[in-house]
C-alpha cells in the first residue's frame, strides 16, 4: 500500500486554516502502478483545489508518503464496534453471521429502515438483487470497483485506525451519491451519519469525504 499526506494552510479574507489532506492507500502491486498512484494523488488534491471557491491555498508545508506490505482485506460476519464508534450510533452495524457483510450492508443502506437497522430480517426480502458476478466472498477493498462496475452504484470504504481513534479512507469515489462504508476487523456496515462518525463530540462541521482532514461550516464549501 502506498498513501499520500499534505500539511499546509487554507486562507480566505484574513482568515487562515489548516489544510491537512489524507488521501485514500492505494495498492502499488508493479511498476506501473507507481505512476498510476502519482498521478492519481494531484489529480484527487487538484479536484479539492478546484471544488473549493471559498479557500486559497497559501501554503504546503509537508507531503508524507507512507507505505506499508499489502495484505488484501475483506469482509466476514458481525463484529463488536470500539466504544468510541458505537457511541456515535453512525453505522449500521448488521448482524449477519455468514460472509456476506457487504451485500447485507449495502442493503441497509437502499433500504433504510427506522428501527432495528442491525437486524437482518429487515433485508431478507432483498437478497439477491444485488449482482456480484463471479466476485468471491468476502469480499476484498480490491474488488470494490467491479461492485459499483456491476450495479451501477458509488462506494466510498474506510478503514479505522485504532492508536489514533480516527477513520481513514481505503477506496475513495468522486462521483456523486456516494454509499460511504465502514470496514472494521473484516465487517463492512454502512456509515448511516458521515459527519457524526468523523466529527469530534459536538461540533457540527462538515469533514470532506475525500481527504477526510478538511473541515468546512457548510456543504457548499465541499
Amino acid at each position: 500500500w502506498a498513501q499520500m499526506q499534505v500539511d499546509g494552510e487554507w486562507t480566505q479574507s484574513s482568515e487562515r486554516a489548516p489544510l491537512q489532506c489524507n488521501f485514500a492507500a492505494q495498492r502499488i502491486l508493479n511498476s506501473g502502478d507507481i505512476d498510476r498512484f502519482i498521478t492519481a494523488m494531484f489529480e484527487a488534491f487538484q479536484r479539492i483545489v478546484d471544488g473549493t471557491s471559498y479557500f486559497v491555498i497559501e501554503r504546503v508545508s509537508r507531503l508524507d508518503l507512507h507505505v506499508a506490505p499489502y495484505t488484501p482485506l475483506s469482509g466476514a460476519g458481525k463484529i463488536e464496534l470500539p466504544g468510541w464508534i458505537a457511541a456515535k450510533k453512525a453505522v449500521i452495524n448488521v448482524n449477519n453471521k455468514d460472509d456476506r457483510c457487504l451485500e447485507w450492508a449495502l442493503l441497509s443502506a437502499l433500504y433504510p429502515v427506522d428501527k432495528d437497522g442491525q437486524e437482518t430480517y429487515k433485508y431478507r426480502q432483498h437478497l439477491g438483487e444485488l449482482n456480484f458476478g463471479t466476485i468471491e466472498f468476502p469480499v476484498k477493498v480490491k474488488d470494490i470497483p467491479r461492485v459499483e462496475e456491476l450495479n451501477n452504484i458509488n462506494l466510498n470504504v474506510y478503514g479505522v485506525n485504532e492508536d489514533s481513534e480516527t477513520i481513514i479512507p481505503l477506496h475513495a469515489c468522486d462521483k456523486p451519491n456516494p454509499i460511504s462504508l465502514l470496514l472494521y476487523e473484516n465487517h463492512y456496515m454502512w456509515i448511516k451519519n458521515w459527519n457524526r462518525l468523523v466529527n469530534k463530540q459536538g461540533s457540527q462541521k462538515h469533514i470532506c469525504p475525500i481527504c477526510i482532514s478538511a473541515s468546512f461550516k457548510t456543504t457548499d464549501n465541499l
